[in-house]
């Protein structure tokens, strides 16, 4: 071979060479190739679903918008109506009187039915004082809801002993349209009684009360000490100028008028605990 068709040889070769691999690049491009364009063509289906080609008349669009809205209004006032229900109408009278009254009646129907069944019924029970002011008032026969709707589920439970009740400080929700009204009870019951009590408790959800925490321990004699913090959710009233919840939980707490706080000392591990 002369040196004039050597060269031409390994030219010859080298253009193959690169021919074969620009048909494998391009073989394997094509695959990729289709996939994007079947992607682009799923994508361009549900751009037209959106954006109509002929477009949306600002009349029909506003319709639309109209009536997502009163849907999600509708929702929403359906979940307040389960989660934070009105007050019932004799817990809204503040003046004094009627406030007064509202207590007193409370809490004699409640120790006549503790005494009728054999419960043992702290007599330190809270908001024996009412506040001067008829807005603080409100939330006083808020608290006094809450402390009713407990202490009948413990009564219907069947426990032993009901032990002081202690008004936590309370709060309210970011948008300062819900306050959360807690309390904490202590309860020594059996453990049938605590379970009843517990699903009781659950069933108060539609009267807008909620389980915070609860601790249980019990001793050699198996009965079961139960301390348990209950909340009311309920509409923020003018004039109760509450702390967000976050700063309250942040911060060293407080109580209300209804005294302290205290812990139970644990004879025996904790049986359940749950804390929110």
């Amino acid at each position: 071979m002369t040196p004039d068709q050597r060269a031409l040889a390994i030219w010859g070769g080298g253009a193959l060479a690169v021919l074969i691999g620009a048909g494998i690049w391009l073989s394997s491009g094509a695959d990729t190739l289709d996939q994007q364009r079947t992607q682009a063509t799923t994508q361009h289906g549900k751009y037209l679903d959106l954006y109509p080609a002929d477009g949306m008349a600002a009349a029909e669009a506003t319709a639309v918008a109209e009536r997502l809205r009163d849907h999600q209004a509708a929702e929403l006032a359906k979940t307040e109506a389960r989660l934070v229900p009105d007050l019932p109408a004799e817990y809204l009278k503040t003046d004094v009187s009627d406030a007064t009254s509202r207590v007193n009646k409370d809490y004699e129907e409640v120790r006549k039915r503790a005494a009728r069944e054999q419960v043992q019924l702290s007599d330190q029970l809270p908001l024996r004082a009412l506040h001067d002011d008829a807005d603080m008032r409100g939330m006083q026969l808020a608290q006094l809801y809450l402390i009713r709707q407990v202490l009948d589920a413990c009564l219907e439970a069947e426990v032993r002993e009901i032990g002081n009740v202690d008004l936590g400080k309370p709060a309210q929700d970011p948008s300062g349209t819900y306050a959360v009204l807690p309390a904490t009870f202590r309860v020594k019951a059996s453990f049938a009684a605590v379970q009843k009590l517990l699903e009781n408790l659950r069933l108060a959800h539609d009267r807008g009360i909620g389980v915070a925490q609860l601790e249980l321990t019990h001793d050699d004699s198996g009965i079961e000490s139960l301390v348990v913090t209950a909340s009311l959710i309920t509409g923020v009233r003018s004039g109760w100028k509450l702390d967000p919840v976050d700063a309250v939980r942040g911060g060293s707490g407080g109580t209300g008028a209804g005294g302290g706080s205290g812990t139970p000392t644990r004879t025996r591990p904790t049986r359940s605990r749950s804390g929110g």
